[in-house]
């Protein structure tokens, strides 16, 4: 409503500020006629030539002036597949709310979810073709064009939120070399990392403590990274995209998901599930893009309110992960699921059987992902990020 009543305001004042810029330009023609009209001699119509000129070019200057307020809002579509209720729901309507009241609605931005949503899979790449303006879109399909960009996905290197917040913290070299990486090889500029907590296994009538336990079961991965893991410890997993691992679980189609913990109730899998196992063995980070190209036919000032707004919606994703992944297994416990946490025995078994996977990204991953492992050797040893040994116990839930 409040916006409907700026609209009209501004609907009238334009419209007033119009109609007195006519008047005056009527004004002066009518001097200039006046003025020059009367003159029959080559000089006089030369001067009424000119006289004619000031007064065109004084209507277009004033009309011009008149514009501004009769532009027409930037509306920006952004692709969302996620419920618009959940957690990342609500911040990027935070977000849009914010972008649209700092620029006084001169920028729009249309949430497109559910079915008008475009499939995760491919939503990056209609961003990098300018046929989508923004999008939320998984890291890992990116990694056809950004070698090294799932370094994320690495088997218990992040398994920690306070190493995942140091490698994105916006201060850090890291933070910059992935940045910078996206955008030059994809011509998308990256807005805001989005932390969805860590892959867990979801799964039916039986745990997946142990590399054992997910001997040749189907089992859905998210990306490359992954998909070798869960290969290498005895699985046989295979690329689902993230909006049709529902179904490819309640068809049979596969027997167990690695998939974020808060996918319990924003895509239901507390229905086709009983039994959640919090290996928490690597993150899932999605991504707010924008094309390149729409970014830099903004006006600077409104590019401005827009990276305000994604560092403080970024900022409040960081501050609630934590809490949002208890509540997670809160709901699964509350719908009867079973959540099973590992004994730090377990833990090495799953480090044991996933270390080739460390070893095959190191020598597949490009200049990028050998300065990006860097930095985290040398985050590792900064007083962040390598804390004292806690109190023994044989429950693992380090995220």
């Amino acid at each position: 409503m409040l916006r409907l009543k700026r609209a009209v305001l501004a609907l009238v004042f334009s419209s007033m500020l119009l109609a007195v810029l006519i008047v005056v330009a009527e004004r002066i023609i009518m001097l200039v006629r006046l003025r020059f009209v009367g003159y029959r001699s080559p000089a006089g119509a030369r001067r009424a030539r000119t006289g004619w000129s000031i007064a065109g070019w004084t209507l277009l200057i004033l009309l011009g002036f008149a514009r501004p307020g009769l532009a027409e809002p930037v509306r920006l579509r952004l692709s969302f597949q996620l419920p618009i209720s959940g957690t990342l729901g609500v911040n990027l309507v935070r977000f849009k709310e914010a972008v649209e009241r700092d620029t006084g609605d001169a920028i729009t931005i249309e949430i497109l979810q559910g079915a008008q949503a475009l499939p995760d899979r491919s939503v990056a790449n209609s961003v990098m073709a300018g046929e989508m303006e923004m999008a939320v879109a998984n890291s890992v399909t990116l990694v056809d064009k950004v070698k090294g960009v799932d370094v994320l996905s690495l088997p218990f290197l992040f398994n920690s939120n306070v190493f995942l917040r140091a490698m994105l913290d916006p201060a850090r070299q890291s933070r910059k070399l992935l940045d910078d990486a996206i955008l030059e090889n994809t011509g998308a500029r990256l807005l805001m990392w989005q932390p969805y907590g860590t892959n867990v296994f979801f799964s039916k009538g039986r745990p997946a403590a142990t590399p054992s336990d997910i001997t040749a079961k189907k089992i859905r991965a998210s990306g490359q990274v992954d998909l070798e893991f869960g290969r290498v410890c005895g699985g046989a997993p295979e690329l689902i995209a993230a909006g049709k691992q529902y179904e490819a679980m309640k068809t049979g189609q596969i027997d167990m998901a690695m998939t974020a913990a808060e996918n319990v109730s924003a895509r239901n899998f507390w229905e086709i599930s009983d039994t959640v196992t919090r290996t928490n063995h690597s993150t899932v980070m999605l991504l707010l893009l924008i094309n390149e190209r729409v970014w830099q036919s903004l006006n600077p000032t409104h590019r401005d309110a827009i990276s305000n707004a994604s560092r403080n919606a970024e900022r409040e994703l960081w501050d609630g992960l934590l809490l949002r992944d208890e509540e997670a297994y809160a709901f699964a416990r509350a719908k009867g699921m079973n959540v099973v946490e590992l004994s730090s025995f377990d833990l090495a078994e799953w480090r044991a059987c996933s270390a080739p996977v460390v070893e095959s990204f190191m020598a597949a991953s490009g200049q990028l992902g050998q300065q990006l492992l860097k930095q985290y050797g040398v985050m590792r040893t900064e007083p962040c990020c390598n804390p004292a040994p806690g109190p023994s116990g044989t429950g693992y839930r380090p995220h």
